[in-house]
């Protein structure tokens, strides 16, 4: 087993996964900056440009042009927006890069219970590592086309609620149907069942 001492896991790990996180959300945050920017100038050039398009003038043999320049900039800038989602980036890389740096200074300072015990420094591993398997999990999604499950949350140090106490309940309104062994009812059994359900006096139909 290869032993690494907290200062290596930190320097050679999460130091070293922090600094890419921070340059990658910093250049998809330019990317989707400039090309936004650009989009904008391009569809108030063509709002501009768009009353003197039938106009004679000195400039007129430059106006459609212009304009069929301006429409092509914004399709390619919105299209190649999709295509590198470098807003959804940004936005994935800087969380995934402020929850290790939380972590890191929760570790640190032990702020946290859960690294202050004899296992903290591991206890601290796993959630390191958790958080960059999902970081993996993400980029595979995104290069597959994947929709992102629901209820994918950054894990965070501490034990998990148990779920053996948890008790499904049904919606209001809405009765449970017991069935026997033969596993169905007949038709007067659920008229019956539907009747003193209805019936606020209790009492049995006619």
């Amino acid at each position: 087993m290869i032993d690494m001492d907290v200062q290596t896991y930190l320097s050679d790990r999460v130091d070293d996964q922090i600094n890419w996180l921070g340059t990658k959300s910093d250049n998809n945050k330019s990317a989707f900056l400039r090309f936004r920017v650009l989009s904008i100038c391009l569809g108030a050039l063509i709002t501009i440009l768009s009353p003197y398009a039938g106009k004679p003038g000195r400039w007129q043999v430059w106006i459609p042009p212009l304009l069929q320049l301006s429409g092509a900039g914004v399709a390619i800038a919105g299209s190649l927006l999709a295509l590198n989602q470098n807003q959804e980036n940004w936005i994935r890389y800087r969380t995934l890069r402020e929850a290790l740096c939380r972590e890191k200074m929760l570790f640190l300072t032990g702020s946290n219970e859960a690294y202050c015990g004899p296992d903290g420094f591991h206890q601290f591993v796993r959630v390191v590592e958790g958080i960059m398997a999902q970081e993996r999990s993400s980029w595979t999604r995104q290069a597959t086309n994947c929709p992102e499950p629901h209820g994918n949350a950054i894990p965070e140090a501490g034990p998990h609620p148990d779920a053996k106490g948890a008790r499904t309940t049904s919606p209001a309104g809405v009765h449970e149907n017991r069935l026997g062994p033969g596993g169905h009812q007949s038709a007067s059994e659920v008229g019956t069942t539907a009747a003193q359900q209805n019936d606020p006096s209790g009492s049995d139909p006619p």
